[in-house]
């Protein structure tokens, strides 16, 4: 029969940038050590931190290696680069990579690079498996994501934090990926 589903909306901040579709996908490649770079247009002054969301296999410690660039006409031009360990990374989490401010971010573009390192297993399990969240949806403008350097349709599900966010905007951005669907006819 014909199928109709409704899905919850929330109403975010104009000083955010969210990618969030109903279609998930997850890039196995993360946990492989690939890098993985999603570009996008700060909305807000001081650009200061990003949450992504990463599903594991089994507990683990890891090494993220991070790098953040602006990015004008198509050249990146690296701004910071940085590691940030992880312990105990277990199922579906949210991630938060920060960075030193950027006081003149709105409307700029910027890329953001991750890439996973030194995994090392919580017990003497067999290697996790690591993967990222994204959608396929690709619903930012002027974004795209370059998987190992070759471009993947589709965006990160992550969101930016500025100066003056609310503890709302993380709230409503971080539980949208995992909403069901709140109505189903079958």
């Amino acid at each position: 029969g014909l199928a109709a589903e409704v899905y919850a909306i929330a109403f975010l901040p104009n000083d955010r940038v969210g990618a969030y579709g109903v279609h998930t996908t997850w890039l196995k490649e993360f946990g492989s050590g690939l890098p993985i770079t999603q570009t996008f247009t700060a909305q807000a002054d001081g650009l200061h931190a990003i949450d992504i969301h990463t599903k594991t296999t089994a507990p683990a410690d890891v090494t993220l290696l991070c790098k953040v660039s602006a990015v004008e006409a198509g050249q990146f031009t690296e701004l910071y680069r940085w590691s940030v360990p992880r312990e105990s990374l277990s199922g579906q989490q949210s991630q938060t990579i920060e960075f030193p401010l950027i006081a003149a971010s709105a409307g700029h573009a910027y890329a953001l690079t991750l890439q996973v390192t030194d995994v090392r297993p919580a017990s003497a399990s067999p290697r996790p498996e690591i993967a990222m969240a994204a959608s396929r949806d690709r619903p930012l403008r002027f974004s795209y994501l370059l998987v190992d350097g070759k471009e993947r349709w589709g965006d990160l599900l992550f969101d930016t934090r500025a100066v003056g966010d609310t503890v709302l905007g993380r709230f409503e951005l971080k539980t949208l990926p995992n909403l069901p669907p709140v109505l189903r006819h079958e």
